[in-house]
């Protein structure tokens, strides 16, 4: 069987879904468990020290030392436990979607414009294959090869689609001044804040994110401070969800645009 847009779609949609259904089970499991163990009295559920072996210069072999400072979890941390838990596997979520949106768009690009080459999600050497004829296509019309945030992606597919540049131009929804564009780029940079920053927000990264998508990024995000002072991402549960959605808006959108339809029929399977 050949790959096509579709296999494309199906690929992105069983990993978009399988993340968010998943995300939402594990949430309500935990609340179920949490609401029994507060019926109970308090109790100590779990604690834990920081080790490593300190080894040998000369061999393998090493003792086992601890460090001052143990974790204790009880009954009543639990809450608070489950808030930090789904915090950072929102914030895991959000570079899954990325990753995925990413293989999403380059398949798209491949099947309309460069079929003669392989699926650039096979190997590193596929992907390489088809970033070097985008940005040749890009340096043979004098357009910019900017590399930072995935913006020669953006370059490439406004140039190549009007209807593309259009949608790319205008603003999310009524109620929000950030474009898919600057959306697209919010995504790039919490996506490198989670994945190269462990989800610390640099000054820079935060003024560049409020010059970019102020409204977006505080709808669903706030920014909070760990005992290092440092300011770390954290998505707001209640609101995540809506942002899972604009991120399916963007990817099912862009492809249209990209395949110069009208509405996603072309997506679904016979």
């Amino acid at each position: 069987m050949s790959f096509d847009i579709k296999s494309a779609f199906q690929h992105y949609k069983n990993t978009v879904f399988a993340v968010e259904t998943d995300l939402h089970f594990w949430e309500s499991i935990l609340n179920i468990a949490i609401e029994k163990y507060k019926s109970q009295p308090q109790a100590d559920l779990f604690n834990a020290i920081f080790t490593a072996y300190n080894i040998d210069e000369t061999s393998a072999d090493g003792n086992l030392e601890d460090f001052k400072g143990y974790i204790s979890v009880t009954s009543t941390d639990l809450e608070s436990k489950k808030m930090i838990f789904l915090s950072w596997v929102r914030n895991l979520t959000t570079l899954k979607l990325y990753n995925a949106l990413e293989v999403f768009i380059f398949q798209a690009i491949w099947l309309k414009y460069y079929p003669h080459l392989k699926n650039p999600a096979l190997n590193k050497k596929s992907i390489d294959a088809l970033t070097r004829e985008i940005r040749k296509y890009l340096v043979d019309n004098g357009l910019s090869t900017d590399s930072k945030n995935n913006r020669y992606i953006i370059e490439f597919l406004t140039s190549k689609s009007p209807q593309f540049s259009n949608f790319f131009e205008q603003k999310m929804r009524t109620d929000l001044d950030t474009s898919w564009y600057s959306f697209f780029d919010l995504l790039s940079i919490l996506r490198n804040i989670i994945a190269h920053q462990g989800t610390i927000v640099s000054l820079d990264s935060k003024n560049e994110i409020l010059s970019k998508a102020k409204d977006v990024f505080q709808r669903h995000f706030k920014l909070t401070q760990d005992l290092n002072k440092t300011l770390n991402l954290e998505p707001i549960g209640d609101r995540y969800g809506n942002f899972i959605l604009f991120i399916n808006d963007l990817a099912l959108n862009s492809i249209k645009f990209i395949f110069e339809e009208r509405n996603f029929g072309f997506l679904e399977s016979n």
